[in-house]
């Protein structure tokens, strides 16, 4: 139950990631500076399982999940073990240097116990992205382009609320003669539609909603997370911001 879109431009890497939860789940914490296994690793905290969603490190690159319902509950329920959690392999992923780097430690990895997923990863130095799709049986990794945006998900009738969200974002990008600004991506990740929300953008539902919105933004030499939180019925939050300073790349000495 989640939305996220990203952005290409020549100075800046934008991503923008609509976290959707069931209303008992703990709430999240607000980005902060994590120590992983000696890696320095930018994200906000969930607070139920204790890994997160959205992640950035040093060296610009940044890594979000969401759940794929339409193969829930996937091999771990089906061989009768306790599933590994998501948000720590969020966390597991972000540690790497490159894509490189992270697409050689997952093939490595075993996925049995957990359920399935859509994993992004942008290498923002290089200016590529890489997806993975685990359906609980097999992995399927491709490039990611821009055909691809947005990926959103839902675990309420999941088929129809991805359509809805999709032909929404084209709408928009066609009227913005095919590019859209960032401006327009937030509004896109705010959008509510009032006879039926549980097919909007920044949902609600008498089970669920639309918890959190948060902005990345990478630059030349910092990585910022904006995090906006949605308490119950709020349409306005407070946001929270943390910022980290990125590796200086070989072209930069």
């Amino acid at each position: 139950m989640c939305t996220v879109t990203w952005l290409w431009e020549s100075e800046r890497f934008t991503l923008l990631f609509n976290r959707d939860e069931q209303r008992a789940r703990l709430p999240a914490e607000p980005p902060r500076i994590w120590d992983v296994d000696g890696h320095t690793i930018l994200a906000p905290r969930d607070g139920q399982a204790g890994g997160t969603w959205l992640a950035a490190n040093r060296q610009g690159l940044v890594v979000c999940l969401l759940n794929y319902y339409e193969r829930e509950p996937g091999s771990a329920s089906r061989q009768g073990e306790a599933p590994e959690s998501r948000g720590l392999l969020v966390l597991e992923a972000a540690t790497g240097s490159n894509l490189a780097a992270l697409t050689e430690s997952l093939a490595e990895r075993s996925l049995s116990r957990m359920r399935p997923f859509h994993l992004l990863a942008f290498d923002t130095r290089a200016s590529r992205g890489r997806y993975w799709l685990w359906d609980g049986d097999e992995v399927q990794v491709a490039e990611i382009d821009d055909a691809l945006c947005p990926v959103t998900t839902s675990s309420y009738a999941s088929q129809a609320v991805v359509a809805y969200r999709r032909a929404l974002f084209h709408a928009w990008r066609d009227r913005a003669g095919g590019a859209l600004s960032v401006d327009a991506l937030e509004r896109y990740h705010h959008s509510r539609h009032q006879e039926a929300d549980a097919y909007s953008v920044f949902m609600s539902r008498t089970d669920a909603q639309t918890v959190s919105v948060t902005r990345v933004e990478v630059v030349r030499d910092e990585v910022r997370m904006v995090y906006q939180p949605r308490p119950p019925e709020a349409q306005d939050a407070l946001s929270f911001s943390a910022v980290l300073a990125l590796t200086p790349s070989e072209a930069q000495g």
